[in-house]
């Protein structure tokens, strides 16, 4: 399971996210389900696939309990970033799972049944890619005319899928819960070829860390998602007043920003400052070594100078000079080939 998935169940795992998504997707953007008539279940059902038990459960399951307003039905939510050919069939079998699922329960204190029937269930495909998804419906996955004999007899399944990134701005500002990020993000994203990402700074943020979480996930930036993970944990740790907001987000990645500017310039500034130093020093040294330089030279010429006069007064040879005058073996290497015998 990929981080991206884990990510967006997460905030779909929260009730009131959920139900106004159901108020959105069944409802017209109505009031009609509540964050409290939503019950999450976990399938457990499993099947063999390529000799192997694989589970089969969808990436949100929920019971939707009844109210004067709507009878229960049970509703499976599918996220996926781009378009998969068999996925109808995945979707058959999250339905068969949820009615197996019912078989077992059937008669359990913990749900509601009308009628001691079974309830229905609608499955959402949420994709979150940049182009429009136009999937194939259940018989379209097999040459459905060329069985005509079969045709009266064959069921039929058309995915329900909504292409996010398609809604317009309108229907994007409606939604009544964090999931308004999310699909604005996916549109920014699809306006800007997956270019630019403005957020709305004015929007209030319930669930921070679920939506900013969803949002690094999407973007797959190793940056923002470090970015966002700092401010929820500066969220967690700081009391907020009132409620936040996208705006609050951007002031905490400027401020990052200007930091590591700050930082940034500071080692700039150091590194600049290690390289003056030394140039200072090398400089100071270059001079000290030109100071050294002529008065060694000097004093070898004196040295010279000395032994010459001693040779010419005294009719020595050079080394007979050298000897008189006592020189070292280091000065006499350096002072005997500019003697003159």
């Amino acid at each position: 399971m990929s981080n991206k998935d884990i990510s967006q169940k997460d905030l779909l795992r929260i009730p009131s996210v959920v139900a106004s998504l159901i108020n959105f997707l069944l409802y017209d953007n109505k009031t009609v389900i509540r964050a409290s008539q939503i019950r999450y279940i976990d399938l457990s059902e499993h099947f063999f696939f390529d000799k192997l038990l694989r589970p089969v459960f969808p990436d949100v399951c929920v019971f939707v309990s009844g109210s004067k307003r709507n009878l229960p039905f049970i509703l499976c939510l599918e996220n996926q970033t781009r378009s998969d050919s068999t996925m109808a069939v995945r979707n058959f079998i999250y339905i068969a799972a949820v009615f197996l699922w019912q078989l077992r329960q059937k008669h359990s204190s913990g749900f509601e049944w009308t009628k001691n029937r079974f309830v229905p269930c609608v499955v959402f495909t949420l994709h979150y890619g940049r182009f429009a998804w136009k999937p194939k419906s259940f018989r379209e996955l097999f040459q459905f005319d060329s069985y005509p004999c079969l045709q009266p007899f064959l069921t039929d399944y058309k995915m329900n899928v909504e292409n996010i990134a398609c809604w317009d701005r309108e229907k994007i500002e409606s939604i009544r819960s964090d999931f308004r990020f999310i699909a604005d993000y996916c549109a920014q994203m699809r306006a800007s070829h997956g270019k630019t990402y403005e957020p709305p700074t004015t929007w209030p943020i319930e669930h921070v860390e679920q939506t900013l979480t969803a949002l690094a996930a999407l973007s797959q930036d190793p940056d923002l998602k470090k970015v966002f993970d700092e401010y929820v944990q500066q969220f967690k740790t700081n009391e907020q007043k009132g409620a936040p907001t996208m705006a609050s987000v951007i002031a905490h990645i400027l401020q990052r920003g200007e930091r590591i500017g700050e930082q940034r310039g500071e080692q700039r500034g150091e590194k600049r400052g290690r390289q003056l130093g030394f140039q200072e020093a090398e400089r100071k040294f270059e001079k000290k070594l030109h100071t050294l330089t002529r008065e060694h030279n000097e004093m070898i010429s004196t040295f010279v100078i000395l032994a010459q006069k001693r040779m010419v007064e005294q009719g020595l040879s050079a080394s007979e000079a050298l000897d008189q005058l006592g020189y070292p073996e280091t000065i006499r290497a350096k002072v005997l080939p500019f003697l003159v015998n």
